[in-house]
């Protein structure tokens, strides 16, 4: 099987990768708490392009999680009230 190898595009910190179909998979780079991370955004067969992979690397960079921001604000730590098994389940 060939390498593959990865191609810059005209974004920052945004890579694709030519597959064997011919579709693009696009890689985002960034660094967390000093810890350069790379991370896979998306196929071009499932819409995904350059500038979408940018714009999630822009919402890595800032910190952002969609997942983790909804936990926090349905979090009940700062009431006093605590999680119990009966609550989760």
């Amino acid at each position: 099987m060939p390498r593959q190898t990865r191609n810059s595009t005209e974004y920052r910190g945004v890579y694709f990768v030519e597959l064997a179909n011919k579709s693009k998979s696009y890689f985002i780079r960034y660094k967390s708490n000093g810890m350069s991370v790379e991370e896979r955004a998306g196929r071009s067969d499932n819409g995904w392009d350059a500038e979408l992979a940018y714009l999630l690397r822009a919402e890595r960079i800032k910190g952002i999680d969609i997942l983790e921001e909804n936990f926090q604000r349905g979090s009940d730590l700062k009431t006093g009230q605590y999680w119990t098994f009966s609550k989760i389940f």
